[in-house]
C-alpha cells in the first residue's frame, strides 16, 4: 500500500499520465521531477542532478617556485640537507645539492637553458675524489604536468639527445651521444595546509615516481615555494 501511494502521489504532483498498452506501460510526466525540492530532471527531459566534479589542480602553480632557495633537512639524519635554487623570475630550477656535516657531496646545476636545450654540470664527491660531469641536452619534445582532479594521475615527458660534453673520472665517456625518452608521474592525492614559520602554504600531497629510483616517493609541493617535503626530508627554510 505504501508503495502504490508514494506512486500515485508522484503521479500527481508532475502531471503524469500513464499509458497502457498489449505488452508495456509508458509513463509519461508532464513537468519537471524534483527530490526535497530540487529538481533532477527538468521539463525538458535533461538530467540536471549531481553534476558535480572533483576540484581540477593546476599541478603547475605549486612546482614553479617564486623564491630564491629552498632547504630542506632529513629527519632520520639531522646532518643531511638538501638544497634547492631556482631562478625565481622563472620558476625554473638552477641547482639542486646535498650537503652533509656542512660540505656538498652531490650537486647537479642547469645552465645555458633555452626553449631546446639545456648543459646540466653533476659534482659526487668520494672520498677525496671529486667527479664532474657535463651533458648537453638537445629536447626535440617537452611537456609540462597538466591540470588534474584529486586523486589522478599526472605526467610529463622528455624526449632528448644527451651528449656527454665532460667526464674527468671516465673521459672515455666524453662525446658519448644517448637518445633519452624520460617520463615523470605523480598521483595528485590531497590539497592541504602547511603551516610553516607563523604562515599556512597552500600545498599538495603527492606520490610521485622517480625513474632513476624505480619507486615511488610521498612529496609535498606548496604554491611559490615548490618542494618542501620529499621522502624524509622535511622543510627548514625558504630564501626569498
Amino acid at each position: 500500500m505504501m508503495n502504490k501511494f508514494m506512486m500515485t502521489g508522484l503521479a500527481l504532483l508532475v502531471s503524469s499520465t500513464t499509458v497502457a498498452a498489449a505488452d508495456h506501460a509508458v509513463l509519461n510526466v508532464e513537468g519537471e521531477i524534483q527530490i526535497n525540492g530540487k529538481t533532477i530532471i527538468d521539463q525538458e527531459g535533461n538530467w540536471t542532478g549531481n553534476t558535480s566534479s572533483p576540484a581540477v589542480i593546476n599541478v603547475l602553480e605549486y612546482l614553479s617556485p617564486t623564491v630564491t632557495k629552498v632547504e630542506l633537512v632529513s629527519t632520520v639524519d639531522s646532518n643531511m640537507e638538501h638544497h634547492m635554487t631556482y631562478n625565481p623570475a622563472t620558476g625554473m630550477s638552477v641547482k639542486e645539492e646535498t650537503v652533509s656535516n656542512g660540505s656538498v657531496v652531490w650537486s647537479m646545476e642547469w645552465f645555458e637553458q633555452t626553449d631546446t636545450s639545456n648543459k646540466v654540470r653533476t659534482t659526487s664527491s668520494y672520498g677525496e675524489e671529486v667527479c664532474t660531469k657535463e651533458v648537453l641536452n638537445t629536447f626535440a619534445a617537452s611537456t609540462s604536468y597538466p591540470s588534474v582532479p584529486v586523486g589522478t594521475l599526472a605526467a610529463r615527458a622528455d624526449v632528448l639527445d644527451q651528449e656527454v660534453t665532460v667526464d674527468n673520472c671516465f673521459p672515455e665517456n666524453v662525446g658519448t651521444k644517448t637518445p633519452i625518452k624520460d617520463t615523470m608521474s605523480m598521483i595528485v592525492a590531497a590539497e592541504m595546509t602547511y603551516p610553516f614559520d607563523g604562515q599556512n602554504l597552500e600545498c599538495i600531497y603527492a606520490s610521485q615516481f622517480l625513474s632513476w629510483k624505480n619507486e615511488y616517493q610521498n612529496r609535498v609541493y606548496c604554491k611559490g615555494v615548490g618542494l618542501v617535503e620529499m621522502g624524509e626530508y622535511k622543510l627548514k627554510a625558504i630564501v626569498q
